[in-house]
């Protein structure tokens, strides 16, 4: 009897349960699991798979397969585990996402309406108030934070709106040296502080094109706030417009004399919320938005 072989490690409760009742009704099983701890190996998981055959008049017969499953047991219990795991991430991700999604819309929706508000008071008082100058520059200050502020959560919502195809564009024909001058009266003041060169360089005869006109002049104002922010005092911002290949539309861009973007990041620099470091300046090279915004805005008129 297979329970008195060796050192009668396979008298198993479970095992005379298979052969004495289960077998002989069946006369077949299939992928029987069996756990047990042996003496010499220990616990081991076998897998058994048994036939019952007649042999002429002699009595049944059993061939019966045992095959030691232990580490593929182990394995399929791991990949539970780490699938079990990844379904508790995905749900506190999801938890997370939601949470993030409701202070952005309490952001966006509850707080420009009062902050359009404490702006357009501090614009009054600026206007009319009797002050000396540290107090006007207060009040410029808190005017000037309070703006950039709320150009954030503009951009957000534009975002937003453009990420979901809602955004309505304005577009008028348009004129990319003209895109350029306005773009650069906009940041001429904070170049000049910094002690940086403006040189625009459109291209002569350039064609009218279709755009809106605000849209694209902040995606210009973008990138020429970005070069400002970091290139070096008395460094060189040069922004230009050029024909396209097919000469059908402009192609706008910036460069300066500063540090650059570090080629490992290039990647992410499109990314929402995302923000690289400056190598000298240990300085982040965007708010996290900006640079979002200029790609869909560019996007959405078609372009690259």
């Amino acid at each position: 009897m297979i329970y008195e072989l060796g050192n009668g490690q396979w008298d198993i409760p479970a095992l005379r349960v298979l052969l004495d009742d289960i077998i002989p009704q069946q006369s077949v099983f299939n992928d029987y699991e069996l756990e047990h701890d042996f003496p010499v190996i220990g616990r081991r998981v076998m897998l058994l798979n048994a036939r019952r055959l007649r042999d002429g008049n002699h009595a049944d017969m059993l061939v019966l397969a045992m095959e030691d499953v232990t580490e593929q047991r182990r394995v399929h219990d791991l990949e539970i585990q780490f699938t079990e795991g990844l379904q508790e991430s995905y749900k506190r991700l999801q938890e997370v996402e939601k949470l993030r999604d409701d202070l952005k819309n309490m952001i966006i929706h509850d707080l420009r309406t009062p902050l359009t508000s404490v702006i357009t008071g501090m614009q009054t008082l600026e206007m009319i108030g009797d002050f000396d100058k540290i107090q006007g520059e207060v009040v410029g200050i808190a005017i000037s934070g309070g703006e950039l502020l709320l150009g954030m959560i503009n951009d957000l919502l534009e975002v937003e709106s453009m990420e979901f195809g809602t955004m309505q564009l304005g577009l008028t024909a348009l004129d990319a040296s003209e895109l350029i001058r306005s773009a650069v009266s906009q940041v001429a003041p904070l170049a000049e502080r910094e002690s940086l060169t403006l040189v625009q360089q459109p291209a002569a005869d350039l064609p009218a094109f279709w755009g809106d006109e605000n849209k694209l002049r902040r995606v210009v104002v973008n990138l020429l706030g970005n070069a400002i922010k970091f290139t070096p005092s008395g460094g060189i911002i040069t922004v230009e417009a050029r024909r396209s290949a097919d000469a059908r539309s402009p192609v706008f861009s910036v460069s300066d004399t500063g540090e650059g973007i570090p080629a490992e990041a290039f990647e992410h620099i499109f990314e929402k919320f995302g923000q690289v470091a400056s190598r000298h300046r240990g300085r982040t090279m965007s708010t996290g938005l900006g640079l979002t915004f200029c790609k869909l805005t560019v996007e959405v008129h078609q372009g690259t």
